[in-house]
């Protein structure tokens, strides 16, 4: 029993947008900022559009993916504190970084969720989770 205690992680896990789940169905715009190319995507005449690219349809799966994956983030432990550090896992702001930057905004501009994305890891989980450095 005593072993066991030790190898147990002594953070809990928690979510990592605390209140984003509860507003994700008030997202109107998502920009996404990357090292190559930075693009944002709008909800306009209820439908998910690429405004830079004549309102060109965005694909609704790939939205709600982004949408739910957000508000689903869970921080399982901290890694690091020191920011010189944060490129090592490809956290370093866009565009001359690596990370991938993603926020959201509701119809007035006021900001859902603001993330920057980096390396992934295994987390040894038999159904597949991935870790993401965030």
């Amino acid at each position: 029993m005593l072993r066991a205690e030790q190898g147990r992680s002594h953070f809990n896990p928690t979510e990592f947008l605390p209140g984003f789940a509860a507003n994700v169905k008030n997202a109107a715009t998502i920009h996404v900022a990357a090292k190559d190319t930075e693009f944002d995507v709008a909800f306009k005449n209820g439908k998910w559009v690429l405004p830079g690219h004549g309102d060109y349809p965005a694909e609704f799966d790939q939205v709600r993916h982004t949408l739910i994956g957000l508000a689903a983030l869970q921080s399982l432990s901290p890694k690091t504190n020191r920011a010189d550090w944060l490129h090592y896992v490809k956290l370093d702001t866009p565009p001359k970084g690596e990370g991938t930057e993603i926020t959201v905004k509701d119809a007035s501009g006021k900001t859902l969720a603001a993330v920057i994305t980096g390396t992934t890891e295994q987390l040894g989980d038999p159904n597949g989770t991935i870790g993401l450095f965030v």
